[in-house]
């Protein structure tokens, strides 16, 4: 009975300790593994993450609608949906979260993904790849996701290829998809107003903004 009674004890005071109070007390290292690990795993986590590394010195503002379109994503990483149409207005992060963010932490889960995105133009195409290499080329994510490492092969402004042959390839409305390897099992004719759509097959998938 005394042993309950002092195992209760630390029960509750473990949960009188705030996550912010753990975290404190963990030395450097149990720190940074900590946080490694909720990065794997917490694709909020993970979004929060990279819009400070593509957009260094701006503020990270949490919000709903940041929530919802996190908590849709999830949905197709879990394999729940299949499809997925995303209409927000400009400057909402739509673009960070499903072209970047989410073909990244794909990648890192899966290395042999092959993932398209769409962008209505060039430049935007491009910028968003810049973006994605940012992230996958950044000490953080080689840390967080071990296994997956960028090709010496294939790594230009439009193609981004893992050691485990998965990629993810850029384009616009005005480009081209050529190569079989580079059709996704579910596509369509995208509209260039508003909107994200994002689809996936058991390795290939594609998402557009």
């Amino acid at each position: 009975m005394k042993n309950r009674r002092s195992t209760r004890g630390v029960y509750k005071a473990i949960d009188q300790i705030s996550t912010e109070d753990l975290l404190a007390r963990l030395s450097p290292a149990a720190r940074r593994r900590y946080l490694d690990s909720v990065l794997a795993d917490d694709f909020s986590a993970f979004v929060m993450k990279v819009f400070e590394t593509v957009s260094p010195g701006d503020e990270f503002r949490p919000n709903w609608h940041i929530d919802g379109m996190t908590y849709a994503a999830e949905l197709v990483i879990d394999g729940k949906i299949k499809r997925l149409i995303t209409t927000v207005p400009p400057r909402h992060l739509k673009s960070i979260i499903f072209s970047v963010a989410l073909p990244a932490f794909l990648l890192g889960q899966d290395p042999t993904k092959r993932i398209i995105c769409v962008s209505y133009s060039n430049e935007l195409a491009i910028k968003h790849a810049i973006d994605f290499r940012a992230v996958m080329s950044s000490d953080w994510y080689r840390r967080v996701f071990p296994k997956t490492k960028v090709s010496r092969e294939k790594d230009t402004q439009y193609e981004t290829m893992t050691t485990a042959r998965g990629y993810r390839y850029a384009t616009s409305l005005g480009g081209t998809l050529t190569g079989a390897r580079r059709r996704p099992d579910r596509a369509g004719r995208p509209a260039k107003a508003g909107g994200g759509a994002f689809g996936s097959a058991p390795k290939q998938c594609w998402t557009m903004v």
